[in-house]
């Protein structure tokens, strides 16, 4: 036979030799298949590809684990910082108008005195004006006054009132109003001194009362 294939007969092998080297038997039906030692050969070969394709799968797969444990760490170690809430307190000054800090009463509103405490008696003198029919009814009032601690001047008349009337120096409004509660005149008005319209001098009065007939 001649060409790149030849019959090959032997004690040890029987079939047909290709000229790569590869031996190919040939059957009862007259076709020709791999003989059983490359069969063999050929399945080593196919073995160790798929292991090799294995051992490339379990390298990928141990490393997408590593990756996911190094994520989740991170995840375990990332904390999260409230940031703090700054609380302050802050106290206010007392309004002007009020009197010791509390506020003032309605009649003394517009009276800026800085929040001061009340004064002492002693230290608010009080100018009486008799706006009565009543002769000496000033004298009785500044007797009242001065029973109940209060400095006073000389007393004076003035025109006729019904509801009396309580004038102060600025930042006396609350001391004015005290002494009106003292007298027992709770109807009684209150307002800026007019020195102008005094018909005495306020000398050193600070408040000056006008009491009317609810005085009486």
């Amino acid at each position: 036979m001649s060409g790149p294939v030849a019959r090959q007969q032997g004690p040890q092998r029987e079939g047909i030799a290709l000229d790569d080297g590869t031996w190919v038997d040939v059957g009862r039906d007259g076709k020709w298949r791999p003989s059983a030692g490359e069969r063999v050969r050929a399945g080593v070969i196919l073995g160790i590809f798929l292991g090799l394709l294995a051992m490339l799968a379990l390298v990928f797969s141990v490393g997408d684990d590593d990756r996911d444990q190094d994520l989740a760490s991170a995840d375990d170690t990332t904390t999260t910082t409230e940031e703090p809430v700054l609380t302050t307190t802050t106290t206010l000054p007392p309004d002007p108008s009020s009197v010791g800090g509390e506020p003032a009463s309605i009649h003394c509103v517009g009276d800026d005195r800085g929040g001061a405490e009340l004064r002492d008696r002693g230290s608010t003198a009080v100018l009486v004006l008799n706006a009565t029919s009543r002769t000496g009814h000033a004298a009785d009032i500044v007797e009242r006054l001065e029973e109940l601690g209060y400095a006073t001047t000389v007393p004076g008349n003035a025109g006729r009132l019904r509801v009396s009337s309580f004038a102060y120096v600025p930042g006396y409004c609350a001391e004015a109003e005290r002494a009106a509660f003292e007298l027992g005149l709770t109807e009684a008005t209150f307002e800026p001194v007019d020195a102008d319209a005094l018909s005495v001098p306020l000398g050193r009065a600070r408040i000056v009362a006008t009491v009317g007939s609810d005085s009486l």
